[in-house]
């Protein structure tokens, strides 16, 4: 996997992406303060959905990288941990944050029916975090299990093209196939 370089690769370390991301937050409340600016608005929106591209990208990658460096021997530099709770918090902490503006403002009709999307998103989002908790902690109990070191793992677990039954597969054979199955030379 190639490393992500450039600009790119800069924004999407995780402190640069905590203050690109601070940034453009920062512009879209200017865009709510000068309705007149929503130029800023969107510049801002499209660089939000460019950062976390570019941090998705850094992520995969310090994730290869550390699989990689796993498989190296034991005194081999082990790879960087990062804390499992630190997205989740952020998303609590900015969804408490636009909560509690809605709320200040609910006696608008355009924003309380935000509120009232907001209340459903979050609650969707509940649902599947708790589908995605339970799912993983099924994947953790089954790799639990004792199983025997395996040197060689099953890459494809489906085929990629279609593949023809095993009574397809003997009617396609050649005459001289058959002889040889049937023990006739």
């Amino acid at each position: 996997m190639k490393k992500p370089g450039g600009l790119r690769g800069f924004v999407g370390q995780p402190a640069v992406t905590l203050i690109a991301v601070g940034a453009c937050l920062f512009l879209l409340y200017q865009w709510y303060l000068d309705g007149d600016a929503w130029f800023i608005g969107v510049a801002a929106l499209v660089a939000l959905i460019w950062i976390g591209k570019a941090n998705s990208e850094v992520a995969a990658y310090r994730a290869w990288k550390q699989a990689w460096d796993a498989m190296a021997p034991q005194d081999a530099r082990p790879g960087v941990w990062q804390a499992p709770w630190v997205r989740p918090a952020g998303a609590v902490v900015a969804v408490l944050l636009l909560g509690a503006f809605l709320i200040t403002h609910r006696d608008d009709p355009d924003y309380a029916a935000a509120l009232g999307w907001l209340l459903a998103m979050v609650a969707l989002a509940a649902l599947v975090g708790l589908a995605r908790l339970g799912a993983r902690s099924r994947r953790a109990a089954r790799a639990a299990a004792p199983r025997e070191p395996e040197l060689v793992t099953v890459c494809v677990t489906k085929p990629l093209i279609g593949v023809p039954s095993l009574q397809a597969a003997y009617e396609a054979l050649p005459e001289h196939c058959w002889r040889a199955i049937n023990g006739k030379t």
